[in-house]
C-alpha cells in the first residue's frame, strides 16, 4: 500500500509540475509577443502545443501559434492548427467558455 501511495503522489506531483511549466512557458511567450519577438514566442508555444497533456493550455497555445502564423500570412498552416484545436478531445466545453458561444 505504501509503494502504491508513493507512486501515486510521485506521478501526481510530476503531472502538476508539467502543467505549471507549460503555464510559465505560455506567459513567457505572451511576454515575447508583447515585445514583438514572435519567433521566440512561436518556439515556446509550438513546444507547449505539441507536448502538453493539458487540453486547456494546449488549446490556448495552439490558438496563439495560429494567430502568429496568420500575421506571417501562413494561412494554410494557421488553418491546419485551428482545425486540430477544434478536433481536440474534451475541448468543446472549453472553447465554448472561451468564446462565450452558447
Amino acid at each position: 500500500i505504501l509503494v502504491v501511495s508513493l507512486l501515486t503522489i510521485f506521478f501526481t506531483n510530476r503531472a502538476n509540475n508539467s502543467k505549471q511549466k507549460d503555464i510559465i512557458g505560455f506567459y513567457q511567450a505572451i511576454n515575447y509577443i508583447s515585445e514583438g519577438k514572435n519567433e521566440e514566442a512561436l518556439s515556446i508555444l509550438n513546444n507547449i502545443y505539441t507536448s502538453s497533456k493539458n487540453s486547456e493550455i494546449k488549446t490556448l497555445s495552439g490558438i496563439k501559434v495560429a494567430n502568429i502564423l496568420l500575421e506571417e500570412k501562413k494561412y494554410d498552416e494557421a488553418v491546419k492548427i485551428y482545425l486540430e484545436i477544434y478536433n481536440l478531445d474534451n475541448n468543446n466545453e472549453f472553447l465554448i467558455n472561451q468564446t462565450m458561444i452558447k
